[in-house]
This record gives structure tokens, sequence and C-alpha cells, in this order.
């Protein structure tokens, strides 16, 4: 009865703490072994800074990602559009050379 008393009040503990307990029951014939495992976190001060790090260095990492896609998907546009400001404005750049003549799509847009 004094061992059902601790189990509880460990199992109290633990959920209190954010934690979890597992209890598995093994019957053996006339015998029943019970096992219990407290699932906590660690909160001690060098893993918490550790934890600190790591999140951080994923904010970052996530952070370049969506700067470099950005990059990738908007430079392409802006530079077109600049190009075309430039075809528009009468600037010539290279005199023998034009993106149209690499581009025969290009061509139409700038009739228009």
């Amino acid at each position: 009865m004094d061992q059902d008393n601790r189990i509880k009040d460990n199992k109290q503990t633990c959920i209190q703490s954010g934690g979890r307990m597992i209890k598995v029951a093994i019957p053996l014939f006339f015998i029943q072994y019970h096992i219990y495992i407290h699932c906590l976190r660690d909160r001690s001060q060098p893993r918490q800074l550790k934890e600190r790090a790591r999140r951080w260095l994923v904010k970052l990492t996530g952070k370049v990602f969506l700067f470099y896609l950005a990059a990738c998907i908007f430079l392409p546009f802006i530079l077109f559009g600049l190009y075309l400001i430039k075809s528009w404005l009468g600037i010539d750049l290279f005199s023998e050379y034009h993106l149209s003549d690499f581009l025969p799509f290009l061509k139409t847009i700038q009739e228009h």
C-alpha cells in the first residue's frame, strides 16, 4: 500500500513538472513486474544555452534561405524590368548586341 502511494506521488510530481510517466506491467506466472519510466526535459543551464544557440542558428538559417529564395524569384524580374526601361529610354550599352537577339519573344514586347 505504501508503495502504491509513492508511485502515485511520483506520478503527480512527474506530471506537475511537465513530464510523462510510462507504466509497463509484465505478468510472469504468479508474479507481476511493473516498470515505471519518468520522461522529463533536461532543465540544466548548459543544456538551455545549447538549445537557445541551436534555435538561433535554425532561425538564422531559415532567414538566409528565405532571402536567397526571394532573391532567386524577384531578381530576374527586377533585372528584366530595368532592361525594359533601358530599352524604352533608348540607352544602348552594347551597340552590336541586344537581348532580343537571344530571346525572340522580346521583339514582340519592344514593338508595342
